[in-house]
C-alpha cells in the first residue's frame, strides 16, 4: 500500500530537531507560526540541493542531509546570527523507506545537536532533490557582512582545512588512500558541521565573514569584493585537518588549503581593535579560531609560503 504524504511526514519527519521557544506551530500543520523576540531581526538562507549537481546518487542519505543542513548553518553563522528554524522541501522519484530513515534521523540529530527545529515543509514527486530555508536571529546593528573587510584587519579561520579535498582526490581517483584514512576524510566530506556557537562569537566584532564553500582562496575574494584592497595569507598558519597533514605534499600540497571546498568552515576578517572580545567570546567554547594573515591595501590575495616566497 503506497504511503500518504502525511504519513510520510509523521513517520519520518516527526522528530523537528530541537525545542525552541520561537515556534508557536511547528512542523504537522498547515503553516508554522513564528513568534520573534521584539530585540532581534530574522535572517533567512535558501538553499537548493539536486542530485548529480551537488551530491550523487549514491551518496549516503545521512550524507545528503549534513551536508544541506551543515551548509546552511555555517552560512547564516558566518553573518553573525543564530540559526534556529528551518523548513524543508523534499522532491523523491519514490517512497525509499530505508532512505528517508536514514535521511530523517540524521537531519533531526543534526538539527537537535545544532539547537534549531524542523517546522515544515513539503513533498512531492520528482527528480530526488531538496530546498532548504534555515531562519537565524541577529540582534540589531550586529550583522556581519559578507563583504567589505578593509586594509588592517586581521583574518581568521575557524575550523580545519583539507578533509573534504582530500576525499574528492580519492573519489576522483586522483589519489587512492588506506581505509582508514579514506573513511576519515569522507566523513569530513559527508558530515560537515560547523561550530554552533561560531554566529554569537562573530556578531557585531567581525567586519566581513563567509563559508568557504568554493575554498579558501575564493572566501577571501568575496570577503574583499569591492573594496579594492587585497591580502597576505601565511601558509604554515593554516589549520590543516589532521587526515591531510600525512598526505599533504602527495595530495597536491598548499595548492589543496588553498582551493579545496570547505563548506562547514568560515573565514572572517576581524578589526585588530576587536581581538581580546572576539577572544573572551571564544574562552567557553570549542571554537578554534586560527589567525591566518592581514588584509592590506595592495589588490590581489598572496598565499605566501614559509620562506616568504609566493606560492
Amino acid at each position: 500500500m503506497a504511503i500518504s504524504e502525511f504519513e510520510l511526514i509523521a513517520r519520518f519527519f516527526g522528530r523537528p530537531g530541537a525545542e525552541r521557544a520561537e515556534v508557536v506551530v511547528g512542523i504537522g500543520d498547515d503553516a508554522a507560526v513564528l513568534e520573534v523576540p521584539p530585540d532581534r531581526m530574522v535572517l533567512v538562507d535558501v538553499s537548493h540541493f539536486a542530485v548529480e549537481r551537488h551530491f550523487a546518487a549514491d551518496d549516503p542519505p545521512a550524507s545528503v542531509a549534513h551536508r544541506a543542513l551543515g551548509g546552511a548553518l555555517a552560512r547564516v553563522a558566518a553573518r553573525g546570527a543564530e540559526p534556529f528554524a528551518f523548513t524543508l522541501a523534499l522532491t523523491l522519484p519514490n517512497v525509499d523507506e530505508p532512505w528517508l530513515e536514514a535521511f530523517s534521523a540524521a537531519l533531526a540529530a543534526l538539527a537537535l545537536r545544532q539547537r534549531v527545529a524542523l517546522i515544515g515543509g513539503d513533498t512531492t514527486r520528482g527528480a530526488l532533490s531538496l530546498t532548504l530555508n534555515l531562519q537565524g536571529l541577529i540582534h540589531p546593528g550586529e550583522l556581519v557582512p559578507a563583504r567589505g573587510a578593509a586594509p588592517g584587519d586581521l583574518l581568521f579561520v575557524a575550523g580545519p582545512l583539507g578533509g573534504p579535498a582530500l576525499a574528492l582526490l580519492d573519489r576522483l581517483g586522483e589519489l587512492r588512500l588506506p581505509k582508514a584514512e579514506r573513511d576519515a576524510a569522507y566523513h569530513t566530506l559527508h558530515f560537515p558541521e560547523p561550530e554552533p556557537d561560531l554566529g554569537r562569537a562573530l556578531a557585531g566584532l567581525a567586519s566581513a565573514a563567509g563559508a568557504l564553500d568554493d575554498g579558501l582562496c575564493a572566501g577571501i575574494e568575496a570577503l574583499l569584493g569591492g573594496t579594492g584592497a587585497g591580502a597576505s595569507v601565511h601558509l604554515e598558519q593554516l589549520p590543516v585537518d589532521p587526515v591531510l597533514r600525512p598526505r599533504l605534499h602527495q595530495a597536491g600540497g598548499w595548492n589543496l588549503l588553498r582551493d579545496g571546498p570547505a563548506p562547514a568552515q568560515v573565514c572572517f576578517a576581524l578589526p585588530a581593535s576587536h581581538q581580546e572580545q572576539l577572544a573572551a567570546r571564544l574562552q567557553h567554547t570549542s571554537i578554534r579560531a586560527a589567525w591566518i594573515g592581514t588584509v592590506e591595501r595592495a589588490g590581489g590575495v598572496r598565499f605566501l609560503l614559509p620562506d616568504g616566497s609566493a606560492l
